[in-house]
């Protein structure tokens, strides 16, 4: 059993749960693609925005940029479920995705961080 909650996953096809003994619960995600349950898998979902397409969301998302092109639509994550901004390590309540807004980093800033260490 898998909780899988504020991640951003674009260019990507989606997440698929495979067999019979696995379950996940997504909650407060940003998901390009779908949640595919295969081969038995089972899931739930709570609050996140899936889409073939995240462009209209993160206009500059080619060039790593991940300001989405309106806050609102991300500002409504599920009280239950708190995941962890991607930038500071801090609780979040009240974004869905993996940054809270406006974002307390970039992703540059982030890659280089891991590049170096």
């Amino acid at each position: 059993n898998t909780q899988i909650v504020n991640n951003t996953i674009l260019n990507s096809t989606g997440v698929d749960v495979r067999f019979s003994t696995s379950f996940a619960m997504f909650a407060n995600n940003i998901i390009e693609g779908r949640i595919k349950d295969r081969d038995d898998g089972t899931h739930r979902e709570e609050n996140n925005l899936v889409q073939e397409s995240m462009k209209d969301v993160f206009p500059n998302s080619a060039y790593y940029d991940l300001t989405p092109a309106n806050q609102e639509i991300l500002m409504k994550a599920a009280r239950d479920y708190n995941g962890v901004d991607f930038c500071t390590g801090e609780r979040q309540d009240t974004w869905i995705g993996a940054l809270s807004q406006p974002a307390k980093c970039t992703l540059q800033e982030k890659l280089s961080e891991i590049h170096t260490q």
